[in-house]
C-alpha cells in the first residue's frame, strides 16, 4: 500500500545512517508527498548537511509560500550546498520570482571566493530570472577559467535574449 511506504520513509528520518535519513527525505521530496510538512521542517535541523539540503528541496516542491519563513534562517547555513538549494527554494516558493533576500545573497555569493562565485553561477543558472543577467555578465570575465565557463553556461541556461551579446564578447 502507498500510504505505508510512505510511512516507513518517513520513519527513516530517525535512523542512524545519515546516508539513510538524507536519501529517505529526497525521496519523499521527489514523490511530492502531501501531509508532511512538519516533519521535512524538522530535518532543516538535522546534523548532516545532505539531510538538509534534501530537506530544502523536498520543501520547495510543495510550492507552498507558507513555508519560506522556515527556510529562510537555512541561507546562514554552514554548508554551501543548503545555502544554495535555500536560495532557489525560496525563488521556486515564489512561483519562480526571486525575493530581495534571495538576490542579496546571490549578489554577495558571486562576490566571494571561487566556490562562492561558482555556487552563484549554478544558482543563477537554475533561477533563470532576469537579475541573472546582471549577476552573471561580471563572472564572465573572472579570472578563473572555471567560472567563466560555469557563468556562460549558466547565462545560456537563463536564455534571454538579453545575454547574447555578453557572450558573444566574452
Amino acid at each position: 500500500d502507498v500510504q505505508q511506504a510512505h510511512e516507513r520513509l518517513v520513519d527513516r528520518f530517525v535512523h542512524p545512517d545519515k546516508k539513510v535519513r538524507a536519501t529517505a527525505v529526497s525521496v519523499l521530496g521527489r514523490r511530492g508527498i502531501v501531509g508532511q510538512d512538519a516533519k521535512l521542517i524538522r530535518m532543516l535541523e538535522d546534523s548532516d548537511q545532505r539531510v538538509r539540503a534534501n530537506a530544502v528541496e523536498a520543501l520547495a516542491t510543495t510550492r507552498n509560500p507558507a513555508l519560506a519563513d522556515n527556510l529562510r534562517p537555512m541561507l546562514k547555513d554552514s554548508s554551501m550546498r543548503v545555502r544554495i538549494n535555500t536560495a532557489i527554494a525560496l525563488a521556486e516558493l515564489q512561483g519562480g520570482q526571486a525575493p530581495a533576500e534571495t538576490i542579496h545573497f546571490l549578489k554577495e555569493l558571486a562576490k566571494g571566493d571561487k566556490s562562492e562565485r561558482s555556487a552563484a553561477t549554478y544558482a543563477l543558472g537554475r533561477l533563470a530570472m532576469q537579475e541573472s543577467v546582471d549577476m552573471l555578465t561580471p563572472l564572465l570575465k573572472d579570472p578563473l577559467l572555471t567560472v567563466r565557463c560555469e557563468a556562460a553556461q549558466a547565462l545560456g541556461r537563463v536564455g534571454t535574449p538579453r545575454a547574447i551579446p555578453h557572450l558573444v564578447e566574452s
